[in-house]
């Protein structure tokens, strides 16, 4: 029987801001820088009224940047993104300046 994998989809944390009293209670990743060197990730999480607001659209209240330190292999993030590299197409025909010249190119494993 197949098992059902949970994506998790936010945080939920009633925050009042200090200069406002305004509360978000739903916040959501919506980019991340990760260094190879350093391990170091940092994240930056909006924050939203609710889940609803999140998923109609509406914009985020604030924004937090958080850093982690995820250590090796703690994630699969590079393997993640060397698939997507050499799986993406070669041009775009809407940016014809863009190109990926990896989009042929084979994955060298240990």
């Amino acid at each position: 029987m197949a098992t059902t994998v949970k994506k998790t989809i936010g945080i939920q944390l009633p925050i009042e801001a200090q200069a406002t009293g305004a509360v978000s209670n739903f916040h959501k990743i919506s980019a991340f820088y990760f260094d190879l060197v350093s391990r170091m990730t940092q994240v930056t999480v909006m924050s939203y009224v609710s889940q609803a607001a999140a998923a109609a659209g509406k914009q985020p209240i604030g924004n937090v940047a958080v850093t982690v330190n995820l250590a090796a292999n703690e994630y699969p993030l590079e393997e993640l993104l060397y698939q997507k590299i050499v799986s993406a197409p070669a041009g775009d025909p809407a940016n014809p300046g863009v190109q990926n010249i990896f989009s042929s190119a084979t994955l060298v494993t240990e």
